[in-house]
């Protein structure tokens, strides 16, 4: 976290990386992945958005823009850090699940500098000692980057034969308004 951030009473940085949050959509159907940096407090998870972010991707974060979005490291009730697929690659994943049935995902880079496993640890040190905060972001229920790969081109699929009924059904009015009132 920068300097400029503030920090709550007491709060100290414990781990911070680039990283790219999985942020589901609001139709949960997928996910948008937003760089930004994470960093873990004492007392938080947060994820502050890089100023390249697209407006669209602001408008995902919600109030206006997100400078930063946190998570209470108290709320967490697994952490997991291991490579998941993600778009075209195999890089390490952080996921949190919280006491709400949330679940939130975050791209860690930077890894040649912390081995897998260092966020997942720092985070369940950490919340032993945690205040218990309320949220400001809340948790995603169905995280759209659970979804299997194959689940958008289904859509597409159920999209494609809802219009060609909808274009049969429009062509059998058009023919019996023609047949009825065309002679």
């Amino acid at each position: 976290m920068s300097q400029s951030t503030t920090l709550f009473e007491g709060e100290r940085v414990l781990l911070s990386a680039p990283t790219r949050y999985l942020l589901t959509t609001p139709t949960g159907w997928g996910y948008n992945p937003i760089s930004g940096t994470l960093t873990l407090t004492s007392q938080r998870i947060v994820f502050k958005p890089d100023r390249g972010v697209t407006g669209m991707q602001r408008v995902a974060l919600g109030a206006a823009g997100a400078v930063l979005i946190w998570f209470p490291i108290k709320r967490v009730i697994a952490c997991s850090e291991q490579p998941m697929k993600v778009q075209w690659g195999k890089p390490n994943v952080l996921k949190l699940s919280f006491d709400n049935d949330g679940r939130e995902y975050f791209v860690i880079h930077g890894q040649d500098k912390q081995p897998v496993g260092t966020w997942m640890t720092a985070l369940t040190n950490a919340k032993n000692t945690a205040p218990d905060l309320s949220y400001t972001a809340i948790p995603a229920l169905k995280p759209g980057f659970e979804l299997p790969a194959n689940s958008g081109a289904k859509r597409m699929l159920i999209y494609w034969l809802i219009g060609l009924a909808a274009a049969c059904v429009l062509c059998s009015i058009v023919a019996l308004a023609y047949s009825a009132f065309g002679k």
